[in-house]
């Protein structure tokens, strides 16, 4: 009885110590794709706005 309790709480901690890396692994990725919105917004905002091309119909 006790071993199973043992194998059960040493599988337990192999699932959480997976799960605690993907979970630092989404958050790596999760940082590196803001930071890439904040370049993109930023380069954005030292674009000059350009006048719109588009014709309307008459």
């Amino acid at each position: 009885m006790l071993g199973t309790i043992t194998a059960v709480m040493g599988m337990l901690a192999d699932l959480i110590a997976t799960n605690r890396k993907l979970l630092e692994m989404n958050l790596a990725k999760l940082r590196q794709v803001e930071e890439q919105i904040e370049q993109l917004a930023s380069q954005n905002e030292a674009r000059p706005a350009r006048a719109s091309s588009r014709r309307t119909a008459a």
